[in-house]
């Protein structure tokens, strides 16, 4: 593999610059005061060191493995969820984990970039936004830039693997293939968090919503659970930053909670969940467990969250059914007849946060399927108002929604009139039950204020049912 040294001997040279600037403190400083910091009786320091071993370890690891498993845009993207834990045990573990991805990476030869031509070594900075468009228009040339100064003087951030939950935040044009949700990954956080909340305060419990999240949303979220000053600060940078969006996943997570319970409680046989992405009912709800639950979603998304779950619960639990499917291209019932779904059976569909990604034929398919199933089936969905996509509503969208939309290619395109709904439904065999936007939901279920809900007023979740109009209310 050819390289390239910006900085002759730059790479025989890393690993010394980095050990001096930590492992020589202690005795310099020494020096100069009444303690001796090389006895080890410092444990920030001790931690440190711990973190930049394993750190140094996987660099070597990556800077010779063909092809190289990271870049240098992979570590700056994560680096930042290391400040969380900076001199403490969960530092050091982070960087543990780094070592056991970039290795497995290298056992299974898996490349960063598709086609990697030439490897180069950079000093000189590159900051946060100049890196990102130049790293991508060189990683789709072949170049792969897998060491470079990055803000601080002579401090090297250093390629690690960032699995494909944490890569979006910066460095997801490198994993395509392999990219999962950024949408998903942030209803998990606001599941994450209000779970970090107290029993008797938040609205519902999501365990399992961790598991999903990138590093440093994990070691926020674990601060969270420390601190109610941590969860009211991060609360109120999200807010702050997408408005609207935080309150709204969260309502609607509870209030489609409160009606799937009541529905298994009336004696629903089956659950899909359509576009599952993170969902992680059917392992934090007791009642799931007596029902047959099909998820589906994409390939590379499921054995993210395969590996995951595995991590916690062993394995898959034998009342979920894992069907891969992408709505675009599959209809309904090619996916799930074929793996053991009973339309005759009474099902509860619950199909969040897909409807708007999804063009009118893939979202006509699937209303007609689910209204072809047994009478008595509901479907839970959410929609957003079409008056959003056509300007004819006087809504309002957080640039920043719109960047992190754009960046993950995951546009919107589809939405309903409100009161065109039922008319759309009925002409599939379905009878909406009810239909809430989110200022309506948000005081429903967590007594949300409409300036709280503000920025997401166009978000729907409406619920409708099989035959004779009945059930499935969002009432309490």
């Amino acid at each position: 593999m050819p390289g390239i040294f910006l900085k002759r001997g730059l790479h025989n040279h890393l690993r010394r610059l980095i050990d001096s600037q930590i492992y020589y403190f202690d005795p310099c400083v020494s020096e100069n005061i009444s303690h001796d910091l090389t006895a080890g009786s410092v444990s920030v320091e001790a931690y440190v060191k711990e973190a930049i071993t394993y750190r140094m370890d996987a660099m070597e690891m990556a800077g010779r493995a063909v092809p190289a498993p990271v870049t240098f845009i992979d570590w700056a993207a994560s680096i930042g969820g290391v400040n969380y834990a900076a001199g403490t045990p969960l530092g050091a573990e982070v960087f543990r984990d780094i070592g056991q991805e970039v290795a497995e990476r290298v056992a299974r030869k898996e490349g960063a970039l598709p086609k990697e031509q030439v490897r180069v070594y950079w000093e000189g900075h590159m900051c946060r936004p100049y890196m990102r468009w130049w790293g991508k228009t060189l990683a789709e040339l072949g170049v792969n830039i897998i060491a470079a100064k990055y803000t601080h003087g002579h401090f090297f951030h250093r390629p690690d693997l960032i699995d494909p939950a944490s890569r979006p935040s910066e460095g997801g044009p490198f994993m395509e293939k392999s990219r999962a949700s950024r949408t998903a990954q942030s209803m998990a956080m606001f599941r994450a968090l209000e779970s970090a909340r107290q029993e008797g305060v938040r609205l519902f419990s999501d365990p399992f919503a961790i598991c999903f999240l990138s590093r440093p949303m994990r070691l926020a979220v674990r601060a969270a659970e420390k601190s109610s000053v941590v969860q009211a600060c991060l609360a109120k940078f999200i807010d702050q930053r997408w408005p609207g969006a935080r309150p709204s996943g969260v309502a609607r997570t509870a209030l489609i909670d409160s009606v799937l319970r009541k529905e298994l409680a009336s004696g629903i046989e089956q659950v899909a969940i359509l576009g599952a992405g993170y969902d992680s009912r059917a392992y934090r709800i007791e009642e799931m467990k007596r029902v047959r639950v099909f998820e589906l979603d994409r390939g590379e998304t499921q054995r993210l969250k395969r590996k995951r779950l595995a991590r916690v619960l062993g394995r898959l639990p034998q009342h979920v059914i894992l069907v891969q499917m992408d709505f675009l291209r599959q209809t309904l019932p090619e996916a799930l007849v074929s793996s053991g779904f009973d339309p005759g059976r009474k099902t509860f569909f619950i199909w969040e946060g897909v409807t708007h990604y999804l063009d009118a034929d893939a979202v006509d398919s699937t209303m007609r399927f689910a209204g072809s199933c047994a009478a008595g089936s509901v479907i839970a969905f959410t929609y957003i108002h079409r008056g959003l996509l056509d300007g004819s509503g006087t809504f309002s969208l957080s640039p920043n929604v719109v960047r992190l939309l754009e960046g993950a290619g995951e546009h919107w395109k589809f939405g309903f009139y409100p009161e065109e709904l039922p008319a759309y439904l009925r002409a599939r065999g379905l009878h909406l039950i009810e239909d809430l936007g989110a200022v309506e939901y948000g005081a429903l279920r967590m007594g949300a204020t409409k300036e709280q809900m503000k920025g997401y007023e166009f978000y729907h979740v409406a619920v409708a049912t099989v035959g004779t109009p009945g059930g499935g209310d969002c009432q309490e």
